[in-house]
């Protein structure tokens, strides 16, 4: 695909030489929409009486993201680092108002948690509890299986904070409305829902702590970028794609989601063979990462 790459002997500065096609990525772009949590959203998890959440993720960094997505909010959130454990927290500490479960995990995996906890529902533990797949498989299969082990609903990871705040109401509101077939309460005693402005601080202040991952992506994103302009002047479509869903991936976890579509832009270039819809996205990728480091938050 061409281009030239140059690096300092520490590996402290990166050049490189590429043809690209003129692209615009406003300055402010990449951070703006990482406290975008809409008032009427806002106004709907407010009035949400406290319930318990079980969240069932092996990756430390994801687990602080939803924990992050979450801030404010009344809600008892109980952590799984796999399958396993999820299962023993569920009969130990269970029931939960909704499951937020991840998919591929060590030791046991997302769907034969899923089936487990069905299957305990089903032997009278508890009343039905809605669960969601967090994963990264993206497939139609993928997405399948999930609804067949018993899954309510599939988001395909990186999840964006919006559709995550929206997922938890929806469902935590199905709950109130529709009531627990369980003899136990779900939900143990809580205050009453926070204050407005109590809520709206407290996701703010969650959104500055993303912010606050900022460095890290950046360094992270111009390894990226080295290995994008390496994988593409040897014309490996294959190895541009995986990086270009790397980039995405880390993008929109950490609330940065104009680079995270750059990423999906790579990705899909690369599939189909375009090398230049590679040159004209890794372009706007460099672009991104210097405005990125000039924001101020």
């Amino acid at each position: 695909m061409g281009g030239t790459i140059m690096a300092d002997d520490d590996g402290s500065t990166v050049r490189f030489e590429v043809a690209l096609v003129a692209a615009q990525v406003p300055a402010h772009e990449p951070a703006a929409e990482a406290t975008d949590v809409d008032a009427e959203l806002l106004q709907r998890l407010r009035a949400i009486a406290p319930k318990r959440i079980l969240l069932v993720e092996d990756a430390s960094n994801n687990r602080f993201f939803v924990t992050a997505f979450l801030r404010g909010l009344p809600h008892e959130v109980v952590e799984a680092v796999d399958g396993e454990e999820a299962i023993e927290m569920y009969e130990a500490d269970g029931p939960f108002d909704l499951i937020l479960m991840d998919m591929q995990m060590p030791t046991l995996d997302g769907y034969t948690a899923t089936e487990v906890i069905r299957g305990l529902e089903q032997a009278g533990f508890a009343g039905r509890t809605p669960i969601v797949a967090l994963t990264g498989d993206t497939t139609p299969a993928d997405r399948a299986r999930a609804f067949e082990v018993g899954c309510d609903e599939h988001l395909p990871k990186p999840v964006l904070r919006t559709t995550l705040l929206d997922t938890v109401a929806r469902h935590l509101t199905a709950g109130e409305v529709s009531g627990s077939s369980s003899d136990e309460p779900r939900s143990k005693p809580a205050a009453g829902p926070p204050p407005a402005e109590k809520l709206a601080r407290a996701q703010a202040e969650a959104a500055d702590e993303l912010a606050a991952l900022k460095p890290t992506f950046l360094r992270d994103g111009r390894a990226r970028l080295l290995e994008l302009m390496t994988a593409s002047s040897a014309s490996d479509f294959e190895a541009v794609a995986r990086i270009g869903r790397e980039v995405s991936a880390q993008g929109d976890e950490r609330g940065f989601r104009a680079l995270c579509a750059i990423g999906a832009d790579i990705e899909a270039a690369a599939l189909r063979g375009d090398g230049a819809g590679v040159r004209e996205a890794v372009g706007r990728l460099a672009l991104g990462l210097r405005s990125l480091q000039r924001f101020d938050y």
